[in-house]
């Protein structure tokens, strides 16, 4: 078995687990409280924390490897965790329209949303044991699975733009309730660009924290009426009773976000390029003109760079860098050797079919609360 295929297998048995353990906790009579509490223990820590970490070690490598495969180990502009609060807060307001435009999609459709109690908040305990469940946990090991290990599935995959996608929208499968689906697609998108971009899924863990934690601490304070409760009470009578002005400032946020997205990208793009140099070799570079004779530009401590003109140089001669003028011909062993390697080297459509199941499991669950959620 392929790294590639084990890595899928881990995830799909993670995604098994959660369907297992969302079915034993919908037939356990508890508080709403506790069984939300239990759930997010027993899921997180142990489902999509230690499990996978010991399914890691058993079939792929060792703590190091572990640290490196699940984007934990790249160094980052620390100015990205600063970056991050303000695309955390962005991420949250926009999310206030996703939910809203999906609420009012789905009820068009027929749908009827589920009536639970919720949290109640009894005390102020009940705040941090919430605060603990809803947003801490899911911020690291939701983001380890969903972003870490689905990239390292994917490492082979050269379209960033793919990448983000189906992780973005795994996410939302992942949630397997149609009524997370829509806000989760986009959040789980901005997270997955983050994460592509910078090779660390702790400026994820820092967006999908503000965003949980600003949504419970809204919802506490809503059900204690503080001055928060209140103010947030107001906004929402304001944005039902003005939904175009709202809406406007809603574009304004998406916009506000793509403006961070692409600086997070930019700062991030030379601390990308030390661990990957050949990040942004991907068009041929212009020559450099010495005499009578072009070449391509060849700086002699870059490693990166000469690894890419190594590459440059096979594909137009189809000879090594410094071969005899008689081996680079056609046919050539030396691109017949290197042909060989980069083929060898490529993933194949089998090593995704785990994830390919992981896909479609979480999708069919998602599709059946839809369906549940029209005849209920």
């Amino acid at each position: 078995m392929t790294k590639t295929f084990k890595l899928g297998g881990i995830f799909l048995i993670t995604v098994v687990n959660l369907q297992i353990v969302r079915m034993i906790f919908y037939f356990i009579p508890l508080s709403d409280n506790l069984t939300g509490w239990l759930f997010s223990l027993i899921f997180q820590g142990l489902a999509m924390g230690l499990i996978p970490f010991l399914l890691y070690k058993a079939w792929v490598g060792n703590g190091k490897d572990y640290l490196k495969d699940f984007k934990l180990s790249q160094k980052i502009n620390p100015l990205s965790c600063l970056l991050a609060v303000g695309i955390g807060f962005l991420v949250f307001y926009i999310n206030i329209g996703a939910s809203t435009v999906w609420y009012i999609l789905l009820r068009s459709l027929g749908f009827t949303y589920p009536s639970n109690v919720g949290t109640i908040y009894s005390s102020p305990e009940v705040l941090i044991f919430e605060l603990l469940a809803t947003a801490v946990l899911p911020a690291i090991f939701e983001e380890l699975i969903d972003r870490g290990l689905l990239l390292a599935v994917l490492e082979n995959e050269k379209n960033d733009k793919k990448v983000v996608l189906i992780i973005g929208i795994m996410f939302g499968f992942l949630h397997q309730n149609i009524a997370q689906f829509g806000p989760a697609v986009f959040g789980g998108i901005v997270m997955a660009y983050m994460a592509v971009k910078c090779r660390n899924i702790v400026p994820g863990m820092i967006v999908h924290f503000m965003n949980n934690a600003i949504l419970t601490i809204l919802n506490y304070s809503t059900q204690v009426n503080n001055g928060l409760g209140r103010l947030y009470e107001a906004f929402q009578r304001f944005y039902s009773s003005n939904f175009l002005l709202t809406f406007a400032t809603w574009a304004a946020a998406i916009w506000l976000i793509i403006v961070a997205l692409r600086a997070f990208d930019v700062m991030n793009r030379k601390y990308r390029q030390k661990s990957d140099p050949l990040y942004e070799a991907e068009k041929p570079p212009r020559p450099v003109y010495t005499g009578e004779h072009a070449t391509p530009p060849f700086r002699e401590n870059t490693a990166g760079r000469a690894a890419f003109q190594d590459d440059y140089f096979f594909k137009i001669y189809g000879a090594p860098r410094g071969a005899k003028p008689a081996e680079a011909t056609s046919p050539s062993p030396f691109k017949d050797t290197y042909t060989a390697a980069k083929k060898a080297a490529a993933v194949k459509w089998w090593e995704y079919g785990l994830l390919y199941c992981s896909i479609l499991s979480a999708a069919v669950v998602t599709l059946f609360t839809f369906i549940w959620g029209l005849l209920r």
